[in-house]
C-alpha cells in the first residue's frame, strides 16, 4: 500500500517540476526565448490520458516479460511516448496539433491511423528513436518509474536544444518554405 503512494507521489512531483526542468536545461543551453516561448500549464501537464493511450493500455501485459517485454512495449508505443515528452517544448513553441502531427510522423495523420502506418515505427523517426529509450529506461523496475521519468525530461530538454539548434522542427522549415514557393508562383500586386 504504501509503495503505491510513493510511486503516486513521484508521478506528481515529476509533472509538477517536468515543465520547470525543460525550461531550466533550455534556458542554460541558450535555447529558450524569452517572449517567444510558454511553459506549458500544470493543468495540461497531469492529463493522464496522452497519446494512443488505448494502445499502451493494451500492450501493458508485454511488460510482464523481463527485458524482452520492455523492449517490445516500447517498440510499439515509441513514437508516442516520444511525442508526449516532446509535448512540453512543442506547447513552448506554441506548435498547432496539426503540425506537431506532421512533425512527429512526417504527414498529418490522426493517432489512431498513424498506428498503422510503417513510418509511425522507422527507425529514421527521430521521435520514435527517442521515445523507444525513453519507455525502454521507464520499463525498468522501481528505478525506472522513480528515476527515468525525471532524466527523461532532461533528455526531452537536450532534445529540444538540438531542434532549435538546428533551426527549430522540420514541418515548421517545410511550411515556410512552401510558403515562399507559393509568394514566388503568385506574386503579390501591389
Amino acid at each position: 500500500m504504501h509503495t503505491s503512494y510513493i510511486v503516486y507521489v513521484v508521478y506528481l512531483t515529476y509533472h509538477l517540476y517536468a515543465s520547470d526542468i525543460i525550461r531550466t536545461i533550455l534556458n542554460r543551453e541558450g535555447c529558450w526565448k524569452e517572449g517567444e516561448m510558454i511553459q506549458q500549464s500544470v493543468i495540461k501537464d497531469l492529463n493522464i490520458i496522452k497519446k494512443a493511450f488505448i494502445v499502451r493500455i493494451i500492450t501493458l501485459p508485454l511488460q510482464i516479460i523481463p527485458f524482452i517485454g520492455g523492449a517490445i512495449y516500447s517498440a510499439i508505443n515509441a513514437t508516442f511516448v516520444g511525442w508526449d515528452y516532446m509535448d512540453r517544448y512543442f506547447d513552448a513553441i506554441k506548435l498547432p496539433s496539426r503540425l506537431q502531427r506532421v512533425e512527429v510522423f512526417g504527414a498529418e495523420k490522426s493517432d489512431c491511423s498513424a498506428l498503422c502506418y510503417r513510418s509511425t515505427y522507422d527507425i529514421d523517426n527521430p521521435y520514435a528513436r527517442f521515445g523507444f529509450m525513453v519507455s525502454f529506461l521507464e520499463s525498468f523496475p522501481i528505478v525506472g518509474w522513480i528515476v527515468a521519468p525525471l532524466t527523461n525530461a532532461v533528455a526531452a530538454a537536450l532534445f529540444a536544444c538540438d531542434i532549435e539548434r538546428s533551426g527549430g522542427p522540420i514541418c515548421l522549415k517545410r511550411e515556410k518554405v512552401e510558403e515562399e514557393d507559393h509568394n514566388l508562383a503568385c506574386p503579390s500586386s501591389n
